[in-house]
């Protein structure tokens, strides 16, 4: 038993519990119980129960929600293990979706010293990515000169990371924080007759002077409208705390249009096209002057960005895709 994480997870519980507790003048006896009750019956995580507002639902509309259980068992049946590694493993999700990859990237597991000095200073400025976390953890932008090389190579030195050309949005979405790189998440599947199909999409945008858009690191996440383009809804971070300007530039959000649009949407499906047999996948993707960028697809995607805009599960949608 891992008793760390254990500590880790009731640590971030009592957080939840308290913002709810403020928020509803609610006992935390109670809430205790609903998260318990919740992860025996459902399999919710204290991410689960807190952004899909698992504790002011019915037992319906519990059972609908999407919980970490629920995701895995989708995963389990719409994803076959034999495909997860390339989307586990960032260059190799790189090399096998080359068509859709468009900026330069140096894995360090396979480069030489000589390679990535020459990688580095090629760009001056790069991108450095751990190869094994997520949720935008350890990465970071890395401005490069010869008085602060050996810095870099020390630090990648025996280290797995994977070195890229920065990605430049489009100007309308660099406006929106233009530290960060804003994308769109966008969750697809393959229908059991072979046809990819967009499920749900959304505008992920950083917040502050983080370089990330992710939704762990400080970002705002904005629901699009999938048939406009248009931001159709306030944005959302982490503790749910509603926007309608973006916080770090008080640029006003509803109406906002996605660029490019209908070619975005087309871009995604070649993708899901690629591998029909990746039947349950959130893509990432950027849109830049030049055209698109795809910068990940998550093999496990997590289904709470697709639920806290309507507060409604959708396991029974997806139930019909299984």
């Amino acid at each position: 038993m891992n008793f760390n994480f254990i500590k880790a997870t009731l640590k971030k519980q009592a957080r939840y519990i308290n913002i709810v507790k403020r928020d509803y003048e609610a006992f935390a006896f109670n809430l205790w119980f609903s998260w318990l009750k919740c992860y025996v019956l459902y399999g919710a995580t204290p991410s689960d129960w807190f952004h899909n507002r698992m504790y002011a639902l019915s037992s319906l509309g519990r059972r609908d929600i999407i919980t970490r259980r629920k995701m895995l068992k989708l995963d389990r049946i719409l994803n076959p293990k034999k495909y997860a590694d390339i989307f586990n493993h960032k260059e190799l999700f790189n090399k096998v979706y080359s068509d859709f990859v468009h900026r330069d990237w140096l894995f360090t597991g396979k480069a030489s010293v000589e390679d990535i000095e020459a990688f580095v200073l090629k760009y001056k400025r790069i991108v450095v990515k751990p190869v094994d976390l997520s949720s935008g953890r350890g990465i970071h932008l890395f401005d490069v000169n010869k008085d602060n090389l050996n810095i870099l190579l020390d630090e990648i030195a025996g280290q797995q990371y994977l070195l890229e050309e920065v990605v430049r949005n489009h100007p309308d979405l660099e406006s929106l924080n233009p530290a960060s790189c804003q994308t769109i998440r966008v969750y697809s599947t393959v229908t059991q007759s072979g046809e990819p199909k967009i499920l749900a999409t959304l505008l992920r945008v950083g917040g502050g002077d983080s370089i990330c858009d992710n939704f762990h690191a400080k970002g705002v996440v904005y629901p699009i409208d999938m048939n406009t383009g248009l931001v159709c809804g306030y944005g959302k971070d982490i503790l749910l705390n509603e926007y309608a300007r973006h916080p770090s530039t008080d640029m006003i959000m509803l109406g906002f249009s996605i660029p490019r649009w209908e070619e975005a949407k087309a871009f995604i499906l070649q993708a899901i096209a690629k591998n029909k047999d990746a039947r349950f996948v959130a893509w990432d993707l950027a849109i830049t002057s030049n055209g698109f960028e795809m910068i990940e697809g998550n093999y496990v995607p997590h289904c709470g960005l697709m639920q806290i805009f309507d507060w409604r599960g959708k396991y029974g949608m997806m139930k019909q895709y299984l």
